[in-house]
């Protein structure tokens, strides 16, 4: 299961993908690998595997979730863009008592990025254990941490996809706008424009979230990570 949380910031878009392991999980964004002291445990392997079982990892706050009952980490990736333009405008047309001026971006570049923040559960044996415990051990957080990782990789490539085939001969925006001297109208104009492009780019990356969703799903359906198997141990949960 994956969710998202959007909201516009200033003149940019952004947009949080809560990415799971085998679900979503909310998070504040930081970029890199957490290691949130509360996802790692310290006892017994059948300890280890309720614990997943019952509390799932902790949030990069450390704040456990009931739902998240069952899931081996998560990765919370933004998605994000900056735009850059200059303005082309218009000679002044009298209106009224008034002025009408229009404008156009020239110069126009914009490119969307991410940033990713990831954590998994992890087991510390409180006594020694056998080689073979040892292993399976290594081989469950490997297969953890590479499926976040996975998540991650994901999320890159379809940015890097995005700003390879953006093309800003396709952007086409203008914008009118009326005011009692020309610098009033101009500066109305202005507002209208900047609302209009970074309304475009968020569609832009709305839909380029829902690609995102679409193959991350995938993902997790295809490469479910597994529960740690204590049997190897010396415990069957």
């Amino acid at each position: 299961m994956i969710t998202s949380n959007m909201g516009v910031r200033h003149d940019s878009i952004y947009v949080i993908l809560y990415l799971s392991a085998i679900a979503a999980c909310p998070g504040q964004a930081q970029a890199g690998t957490v290691n949130h002291p509360k996802n790692t445990f310290s006892g017994p392997c059948v300890g280890f595997y309720a614990h997943i079982l019952q509390n799932g990892p902790a949030d990069s706050q450390g704040v456990y979730h009931a739902e998240w009952a069952g899931w081996a980490g998560y990765a919370t990736f933004y998605v994000n863009y900056k735009s850059e333009w200059k303005y082309q405008t218009a000679k002044p047309e009298p209106i009224g008592s008034g002025y009408r001026v229009c404008v156009k971006p020239v110069g126009f570049k914009a490119g969307f990025y991410s940033s990713t923040t990831k954590d998994i559960l992890r087991w510390t044996p409180e006594t020694q254990v056998s080689p073979a415990c040892l292993q399976e051990n290594i081989a469950w957080t490997k297969a953890a941490l590479n499926h976040e990782e996975d998540h991650e990789k994901i999320t890159h490539q379809f940015i890097a996809e995005k700003n390879r085939t953006w093309n800003p001969a396709r952007f086409q925006a203008e914008a009118c706008d009326e005011g009692a001297d020309e610098n009033e109208a101009l500066n109305k104009a202005k507002a209208s424009l900047e609302s209009i492009i970074h309304s475009q780019l968020q569609a832009e990356a709305e839909q380029l979230e829902e690609k995102i969703m679409k193959k991350q799903k995938e993902h997790d359906s295809m490469n479910p990570v597994r529960l740690i198997n204590c049997s190897i141990c010396g415990a069957v949960p």
